[in-house]
C-alpha cells in the first residue's frame, strides 16, 4: 500500500489522498480491506466507492479478491480546516487480507493559514449637485484566518471634486492620514489586522465640476504582492 497527498496546503482548500493497493505475489489475496481515519484538522468531503463513518472519521473499502499483479487505486477528498505545521496533519491507511497481516502507508500534510482582505465602497449622496459635500465610505475586513501585515490604504479623489476632509479607525483607534495635495489620500498603515477585523475609512469629497465621478480605493499588504482597487460611481450635477 502507498499513499500520497500535497505536502501543503492552504486552510480551508480541498485536496485529495491517493491510495494505491497492489498485490505484488502469484496468487489471489481475498477479503481486502482497506481503512482510513482521517485526523481532527481535515472535514470529510468524498470517498468514491469507499463507506464513511462519520462517528469515528474512518473510511472503509472492501475490495473483495485482489489479483495475482492486480492494483487499485482509491481516493479520500478532505478539506483542511485546521492549520497545522510540520510534519502537518498525518493520515495513515491501512490494508489486510486474508493471506497477508496489516500493512499500513502514511502522508502528512502541513496546512498554513492565510489572510484574505475584502473591500467595501459606497457614496452617502448620489447624485451630488456641484458645491455639495459627499462621503466616501470603504470598510476593509480580513475574511482570512491569518493575520494580515502592512495594511495600507489610499484614495483617489475624482478628478470632478475636491478633498474636504478624511477619518478612519480600526478596533476603535483612530487611523491618521492625509491629503498629498495632488489628488491622492494617503493613510498610515495598520501594522497588523487580525482576522476578522475591520477598518473604516471615510473621505469627504466637495462636488466641483458636472460629471461622471470616480472614487478610487487602492489596498496593499504585505502577504499579497499586487494591489487591488475598489471603485465608486458618482454623479455630479449642476
Amino acid at each position: 500500500i502507498t499513499k500520497s497527498a500535497p505536502p501543503a496546503v492552504n486552510q480551508n482548500a480541498t485536496f485529495s489522498y491517493n491510495i494505491s493497493v497492489t498485490n505484488p505475489s502469484e496468487s489471489d489475496n481475498t477479503n481486502v480491506v482497506v481503512t482510513d481515519t482521517l485526523p481532527s484538522g481535515m472535514e470529510y468531503m468524498d470517498a468514491p466507492q469507499g463507506d464513511y463513518n462519520a462517528g469515528s472519521r474512518t473510511v472503509t473499502w472492501n475490495l473483495g479478491t485482489l489479483a495475482a499483479g492486480e492494483t487499485r487505486d482509491l481516493k479520500i477528498v478532505v478539506k483542511a480546516i485546521r492549520e497545522k505545521s510540520e510534519p502537518g496533519w498525518c493520515n495513515r491507511a491501512q490494508v489486510r487480507s486474508n493471506e497477508v497481516s496489516t500493512k499500513e502507508a502514511e502522508a502528512c500534510t502541513i496546512v498554513q493559514a492565510v489572510p484574505a482582505m475584502h473591500i467595501d465602497c459606497y457614496d452617502t449622496e448620489d447624485p451630488v449637485q456641484v458645491g455639495d459635500q459627499t462621503i466616501y465610505v470603504i470598510k476593509i475586513r480580513n475574511e482570512g484566518k491569518k493575520q494580515a501585515t502592512e495594511v495600507q490604504f489610499t484614495f483617489e479623489i475624482p478628478e470632478e471634486g475636491e478633498f474636504v476632509s478624511l477619518s478612519a479607525e480600526t478596533e476603535g483607534q483612530s487611523v491618521s492620514g492625509e491629503f498629498d495635495g495632488s489628488g491622492t489620500v494617503v493613510f498610515q498603515a495598520i501594522p497588523i489586522m487580525v482576522p476578522d477585523q475591520v477598518a473604516l475609512f471615510k473621505i469627504t469629497v466637495k462636488a466641483t465640476t458636472a460629471g461622471s465621478a470616480l472614487g478610487t480605493g487602492i489596498l496593499q499588504f504585505a502577504e499579497f504582492s499586487k494591489p487591488f482597487r475598489v471603485q465608486e460611481p458618482t454623479t455630479y450635477y449642476e
